[in-house]
């Protein structure tokens, strides 16, 4: 990685108050019940990390946003938040302060779980998750999202049309309410959502009104994520009615007939497979293209660390994995390629 920048230690850090500090899961468990209290615990917790976490960026000239938990709260369970817990802290920042956002957490206590990304690793790669030692707060910090090619024309929309928002007594950024329909739907188009997404996404169908949504689509047309953004409201069983208001058709998109199609065990891999290719179009140069594609192969020891519990167990278990993670793209190689076709003809087709 690049050299590390020069963070301001002693610059508007606040620290977590002593009476949400926290330190593990099993802590939590024996001192609090299940239910509203734990919600309010867990919420109070990390919103005052976030509060910190951003107060460090702000203070080292790093602009970020804060995605999703409050935010999402915020517009779609006002009448009743406590009913909507979030379990970590979702930063995104402009791609070009990616690494330096790492680089200047890790100095202030938070580990990077993935460990330090090659250049080539780190340009293809969505998010990092890091740990907030102090209080064991997970936080993602995302330079793109969720069926979003152009990650920097996303921060773009995402900074110049966020809005000021009040969380543990402190101003942040968080998205507006068209930007927030758009990741609802965004993250609902995710193979791996869960029952907390379609949740979300039907009150953001039963709140937003018509004016939001069509500003919701403009802004999925200038990013180049329609297709996404429809497939994730189809996947809702209100969905197709909002599509019929706003004049949308499901796409015929190779991502729509992939997302459309019976998941399968190679279901992950052929999305990662999908967003690889796309950051390799994306990407100037024969030459960083190569290296991007040669380390996607034969991954720096940190990103096999993360990905493979073998690689913890000294050199024999990384030795490991270096001759496992090539053999696992030769084998999955034809399986994808024939998904992949077969989704192509069928996009053609629908």
């Amino acid at each position: 990685m690049a050299a590390a920048v020069n963070c301001h230690a002693d610059q508007t850090q606040q620290p977590c108050p002593d009476t949400i500090r926290w330190t593990g899961g099993s802590t939590l468990d024996n001192i609090l019940p299940s239910g509203l209290l734990r919600t309010t615990f867990q919420t109070l917790r990390l919103d005052a990390v976030a509060v910190e976490i951003i107060a460090i960026l702000t203070a080292n000239s790093i602009p970020v946003v804060l995605v999703k938990g409050p935010a999402t709260v915020h517009y779609l369970y006002a009448d009743d938040p406590h009913t909507r817990s979030y379990r970590d802290i979702d930063l995104v920042v402009a791609p070009a302060d990616f690494v330096s956002t790492q680089q200047c957490l890790a100095a202030h206590g938070c580990g990077l779980d993935r460990g330090d990304l090659h250049p080539a690793e780190s340009a293809i790669t969505l998010e990092v998750p890091l740990t907030h030692e102090r209080s064991g707060a997970a936080i993602d910090v995302h330079q793109g999202f969720h069926g979003v090619q152009d990650w920097n024309a996303w921060w773009d929309m995402l900074s110049t049309t966020a809005v000021d928002f009040s969380i543990a007594d402190a101003l942040v950024r968080i998205p507006d309410a068209p930007a927030t329909a758009l990741i609802v739907a965004l993250h609902n188009a995710v193979q791996t959502r869960s029952s907390r997404e379609d949740d979300d996404l039907e009150r953001a169908l039963n709140i937003f009104d018509h004016a939001t949504w069509v500003e919701a689509v403009a802004r999925a047309d200038a990013l180049g994520c329609r297709s996404a953004f429809v497939d994730g409201i189809a996947r809702h069983k209100s969905g197709p009615d909002l599509l019929e208001r706003l004049d949308l058709d499901v796409p015929a998109s190779l991502v729509g007939a992939l997302e459309r199609s019976a998941l399968t065990d190679e279901s992950l891999s052929l999305r990662y497979g999908l967003h690889v290719v796309h950051r390799l179009q994306r990407t100037e140069g024969s030459g960083r293209r190569l290296r991007q594609a040669f380390h996607l192969v034969f991954p720096s020891a940190d990103e096999l660390r993360y990905r493979y519990p073998v690689a913890k167990r000294g050199r024999a278990g990384l030795v490991a994995a270096r001759v496992y993670r090539p053999l696992k793209f030769l084998v999955y190689a034809p399986r994808v390629a024939v998904t992949l076709l077969k989704a192509a003809r069928a996009s053609r087709h629908s």
